[in-house]
């Protein structure tokens, strides 16, 4: 839940991350959703001691999230996971549900619609953003055109998502 929360990736993007796609303070997620999720992350400050963590003693080609099962036919890695976050969920009592429809709108992708929100209301471009998360950028000039943003911006796109205190303080509980 951190690295999504901190990161804006996708729930299969962070379980398809290999050791090696941990390095240099960037994810390399190379099995993503489309061609524009194939991208490089800043890896946020405050995943920096769990990702080392979780990267210690492994190989590059490692998972990162070594602890789901491989894929089967019609599956994918993180099915499982995702499947334990929504009985998590609950055992918390989070929910927001709709009359009529059968799911609560919160889920693990609301993890990823917090970050874009965050730096969104940080004042980010929305190109800037739209490339962090692995989306198109549209239009020819910065679609087109453009050689992307700094490794700067991209950093501060990342940095300017703040968890709550009660979070951020029980992190190594959760970890």
């Amino acid at each position: 839940m951190m690295i999504a929360a901190l990161s804006g990736l996708r729930l299969e993007e962070i379980f398809q991350l290999t050791v090696g796609d941990c390095a240099n303070g960037y994810f390399n997620v190379r099995n993503a959703k489309t061609s524009a999720g194939e991208r490089l992350v800043p890896i946020h400050d405050d995943l920096a001691d769990i990702i080392a963590r979780r990267c210690k003693d492994k190989t590059h080609k490692d998972y990162l999230i070594h602890e789901a099962k491989a894929a089967s036919r019609g599956a994918t890695r993180s099915m499982a996971f995702s499947k334990r976050f929504a009985t998590y969920r609950k055992a918390c009592d989070v929910d927001f549900q709709i009359e009529g429809r059968r799911l609560s709108l919160i889920n693990f992708h609301s993890l990823r619609i917090c970050f874009s929100t965050q730096v969104d209301q940080a004042g980010h471009r929305n190109e800037d953003i739209a490339r962090v998360m692995g989306h198109e950028v549209q239009g020819m000039s910065l679609g087109l055109y453009s050689g992307g943003p700094t490794v700067g911006q991209l950093k501060a796109v990342v940095a300017s998502v703040r968890l709550p205190k009660e979070i951020s303080h029980s992190k190594q509980v959760a970890n």
